[in-house]
């Protein structure tokens, strides 16, 4: 391995293969270690080459500075990709994971609250460029980054994010928070519901003023069918179960101090708040069968096939609504940016979408998902 570095630290050619190549070790610290000690410049050269190179490697080189106490280095490397989330990405999710578990000592000043902003703004962007690429390679690499984001967001029964939310305070930030969230069209309806009911169980006055709560909307029988579900499992399990993890918790004495009590009761508010919140949903949903969809114009249960005008790629969408809506699948909204423009359209009509130029080459009624 040491002659190997030796011969490689020779050219910035070679320099390039080398660290590309560290991750096709078995112990990619020792390698560090060793080049360290043969080359003085390793940290310079990492430090302004390091976003190059292969997510694995970044990661693997910012836990290598922290194990030996080099915190300024990585501490100026994570706030390089905390400054540009979209560019860093996959750094971002890791510095996400290892300061949430408390792995990564640099990072004790970085606010919890800052990861999950930033994680939210990231899931914003990746479930649009999911929706949008068409290279299918790119776009498993954004779903890939849309799943890690939403485990982020998700952890530990939404710890984090209850963190996050405690540490904000502000209500001018809360309401930004609550917005963001509230106009990601392309989010589980579930997760939003369970996002947004976390900030208003723990501050009641903050409403979101984008949020179109009056507005009726279309789905199918299968989803509300699975929407009731959860609203009766919450119902007759999960509101069962937190009662009893109260009684047990309360019994053990000292309320003031006691740790799983107030868990539990925060948890008792939290499933309260979700099953008002699942019960308004289900009051709006207006149940649509396939077989009554028009398939002559675009709208809620057909399939819409549309031509790139300028590079002339092909892009098919399911308009379905907010419950179905899979934009791993290219499932959308018809209460989406891009579903609004196509509603009502008919084949042969152009839609203009984000300075894109789009042509409906075909349209037609959905039959199954």
């Amino acid at each position: 391995i040491e002659q190997y570095i030796r011969n490689s630290i020779k050219s910035k050619e070679r320099l390039y293969r080398f660290i590309n190549d560290i991750i096709k070790t078995n112990n990619i610290h020792k390698v560090l270690e060793i080049s360290e000690e043969l080359w003085p410049d390793f940290d310079e050269f990492m430090s302004k080459y390091l976003f190059e190179f292969t997510p694995l490697v970044e990661e693997q080189y910012i836990e290598f500075l922290h194990k030996n106490n080099k915190n300024e280095i990585a501490d100026n490397i994570i706030k390089k990709s905390l400054n540009d989330i979209y560019l860093f990405p996959d750094l971002f999710l890791a510095i996400c994971k290892n300061k949430l578990k408390n792995l990564w000592g640099g990072t004790k000043d970085i606010p919890v609250s800052r990861l999950i902003e930033k994680s939210i703004e990231l899931y914003e962007y990746t479930s649009i460029e999911v929706l949008n690429e068409q290279d299918r390679d790119i776009k498993q690499i954004y779903q890939k980054l849309l799943q890690k984001t939403r485990d982020i967001i998700r952890a530990d029964d939404f710890k984090n994010y209850r963190t996050a939310v405690r540490e904000i305070k502000e209500s001018k930030r809360l309401k930004l928070l609550l917005n963001q969230i509230s106009k990601i069209e392309n989010m589980p309806i579930e997760l939003q519901s369970m996002l947004r009911a976390i900030i208003t169980d723990q501050y009641p006055d903050i409403e979101s003023t984008k949020y179109e709560e009056s507005e009726s909307f279309y789905t199918l029988a299968n989803s509300y069918d699975k929407m009731m579900k959860q609203y009766k499992y919450i119902i007759s399990v999960e509101i069962p179960k937190n009662s009893e993890n109260i009684y047990e918790a309360a019994s053990m004495g000292d309320l003031s101090e006691n740790a799983e009590y107030r868990s539990a009761k925060d948890k008792q508010k939290l499933l309260a708040s979700s099953l008002n919140t699942i019960r308004y949903e289900l009051d709006r949903a207006i149940v649509i069968d396939l077989k009554d969809v028009n398939g002559d114009i675009v709208s809620f249960g057909t399939v819409v096939e549309l031509k790139d005008r300028i590079n002339k790629r092909i892009v098919v969408y399911k308009i379905l609504g907010p419950w179905e809506t899979d934009i791993q699948n290219n499932i959308i909204s018809y209460k989406s940016e891009i579903g609004k423009e196509l509603e009502g359209k008919k084949k042969g009509d152009t839609i203009q979408f984000r300075n894109d130029s789009y042509l409906i080459i075909s349209i037609k009624k959905l039959e199954k998902i």
